[in-house]
């Protein structure tokens, strides 16, 4: 899943991060709030790299049923992604991009492969030669169990998600510290969502 970037790499920007009673519609239909003013669907284009692309996913937990959904959508720069779910513990959870678009080994999830651009340099939004292009900040979970979330990366794009062999978004059991290798302590992997092949 590597490829050559058009942008510097650099650290990932967090646009918003807010916890609310409300996860993702069962049926994964509904855009975020807010999303159709900021880009328009009718943008997308052939171009794997349009603007206003866009992927979805459903987000299963440690049991396999699903808790929640990942949308992502093609900027000029970079990717926005929202993520909403409920039933995940309290606290920080790390939240990575994984490499292959697999989430069939429920409850472990390895299936997905290692971080996109894992091979390319080590691991960690704060660490001096990071990020893998598959890092994102962490996602925190309140009292009530929900969350929702939006992520923009300069370092993936939406045709990178949805390649010949997709990816995963993976949630873990702890916050990731942006600089321990491999993954910055995050744990153990408890929620996948899945991106799959553009056909």
């Amino acid at each position: 899943m590597r490829r050559d970037l058009s942008f510097t790499v650099g650290a990932l920007s967090l646009l918003g991060l807010a916890a609310c009673g409300q996860a993702a519609s069962p049926d994964g239909d509904a855009a975020p709030s807010g999303a159709a003013n900021v880009i328009s669907e009718t943008a997308a284009s052939e171009d794997a790299l349009a603007y206003g692309a866009r992927a979805r996913a459903r987000l299963f937990g440690p049991d396999g049923e699903r808790i929640g959904d990942v949308i992502a959508w093609q900027g000029r720069d970079g990717v926005l992604i929202e993520i909403a779910a409920r039933d995940l513990p309290l606290g920080g959870h790390g939240v990575h991009i994984h490499g292959v678009g697999a989430c069939d080994d429920v409850g472990v999830y390895t299936a997905s492969g290692g971080h996109v651009g894992k091979d390319d340099g080590p691991h960690g939004l704060l660490h001096p030669d990071g990020a893998h292009r598959g890092d994102l900040p962490n996602l925190h979970v309140t009292a009530a169990g929900t969350t929702r979330v939006e992520f923009f990366s300069p370092l993936i794009s939406v045709s990178e998600l949805t390649d010949a062999d997709g990816a995963a978004l993976i949630i873990h059991t702890e916050r990731d510290d942006w600089q321990t290798q491999p993954i910055g302590g995050a744990g153990a992997r408890i929620a996948c969502a899945r991106f799959r092949p553009k056909t």
